[in-house]
């Protein structure tokens, strides 16, 4: 008759951990992955961990670069995949840093503040 598979051969039993231990690895890559700052043309972006309530802020600088498309939709594919973060449910801190560009372009907060109104 047919043997079954050795435990290393049965997929995610190679590693020794159960679904919920993969799930919290997994969590723990993306969030690792958040805390490192990204280029989003217009913006550089990140997620830093902070005292005090909420635990997390975005931090968001200007660079004197044109707003578009591309850099809006990679900022909110951040955003999403920041609210996605178990530990970040209590809600976070939103900091748009504009000091070093003098003309912080309108159509980012204009964007921003529709995202954020948006229910979904």
């Amino acid at each position: 008759g047919l043997q079954p598979l050795p435990a290393a051969g049965r997929a995610g039993a190679s590693d020794g951990l159960d679904a919920e231990q993969r799930l919290a690895q997994r969590e723990a890559e993306a969030y690792q992955s958040l805390l490192q700052c990204r280029d989003v043309g217009f913006a550089t972006i990140e997620l830093r961990p902070r005292g005090g309530f909420p635990g997390h802020e975005v931090y968001m600088v200007a660079k004197d670069a044109p707003w578009d498309e591309y850099g809006m939709l990679a900022l909110f594919s951040f955003l999403d995949q920041v609210m996605g973060l178990a530990r970040v449910r209590e809600g976070f801190v939103f900091v748009y840093d504009v000091r070093d560009y003098m003309r912080p372009q309108a159509d980012v907060f204009s964007d921003l503040m529709s995202w954020m109104a948006d229910p979904c």
